[in-house]
């Protein structure tokens, strides 16, 4: 609802377009790909999480959407 409301997240409506065109674009590439977990990434996801628990705690929305992005 919001990018229907706010000119500043207006943008909004182009981001799935633009990934389905990347996706399509790229997708002789993307079926070679191998796919499977990486855990390297859990710790980071853990630190954003840690983070927008910080954020929501102390209702602070600016610090919830950084960790969100």
């Amino acid at each position: 609802a919001i990018w229907w409301r706010s000119e500043t997240y207006a943008h909004g409506m182009l981001i799935p377009l633009i990934s389905l065109w990347l996706i399509i674009r790229k997708r002789s590439q993307l079926t070679r790909l191998e796919m499977g977990p990486d855990w390297t990434a859990l710790i980071p996801l853990l630190g954003l999480c840690l983070v927008w628990l910080l954020g929501r705690a102390a209702d602070v929305l600016a610090v919830e959407q950084m960790a969100t992005t």
